[in-house]
């Protein structure tokens, strides 16, 4: 079931505290995740399997997923709820973002909180838990610095933000003209006014 990129973006900005840095950090996430597919089940060879937009896993918020919204494969305003009264959702919304990448990093450090793996660690896949950083070896957490993680973090999040913002849906936002673009394409017109798809203009006689 593939979602409109377009609706959950609209959708995501009627949410009390949204802002356009937020809703794109939330949406270059769910294109990493799922791909915008409401019914999405993660593949291969894994116990436990993620669900939906957001590919929930960890078993207490995954139960609640299919328990609050049993038609979540279809229903993906039910999950986008679900997920806006998350706690972790809460947290990453309290946040005050400069770009686009912080709020990037910033959600998928607050509300996915994923075990992840980095080239600094080949083989290994960094865990963080409360402020605890590791990996697990010969059945022993080995601990490894904040930083490392976060930086994990970080290269993720950026190719998630270029993927998101290569897609035909984000280019053809990113590439719109300007207010100051379209009035100088008009030279010479009294007016020029941008109002959703239509372009008003004011020549005068």
């Amino acid at each position: 079931n593939s979602v409109s990129r377009r609706e959950v973006y609209d959708y995501l900005m009627t949410k009390r505290g949204m802002t356009d840095l937020k809703a794109n950090a939330i949406m270059a996430n769910i294109e990493g995740e799922s791909g915008f597919y409401s019914d999405a089940i993660q593949t291969g060879n894994i116990d436990n399997r993620g669900l939906g937009l957001f590919q929930h896993t960890f078993p207490s918020r995954k139960e609640g997923l299919v328990e609050d919204v049993p038609d979540w494969e279809s229903n993906w305003k039910g999950q986008i709820d679900y997920a806006m009264n998350e706690s972790e959702m809460r947290r990453f919304m309290r946040g005050n973002y400069d770009n686009q990448e912080e709020a990037t990093e910033a959600f998928m450090m607050k509300f996915e909180n994923p075990a992840i793996t980095s080239e600094k660690y080949p083989g290994k896949t960094l865990v963080r838990r409360g402020n605890s950083y590791y990996y697990m070896e010969a059945g022993k957490k080995v601990k490894i610095p904040k930083a490392d993680y976060e930086d994990a973090i970080r290269t993720k999040a950026e190719g998630r933000l270029n993927t998101y913002n290569n897609t035909e849906y984000r280019q053809n936002i990113i590439n719109l003209p300007t207010q100051d673009e379209y009035e100088a394409f008009f030279e010479g017109a009294e007016s020029v006014t941008v109002e959703g798809s239509e372009i008003v203009v004011d020549f005068g006689n």
